[in-house]
């Protein structure tokens, strides 16, 4: 249990960047899209 744990507050700083940059790249094609409707 305590290597899932640490595993848990290891890998959440990654799961935000992760989070970030797919906000990123679907805010980008969203742009794409509507550009070009």
């Amino acid at each position: 249990a305590n290597n899932i744990h640490n595993d848990t507050r290891l890998t959440s700083p990654l799961i935000c960047i992760r989070n970030a940059v797919l906000m990123i790249v679907h805010s980008e094609c969203y742009q794409v899209y509507i550009s070009r409707s």
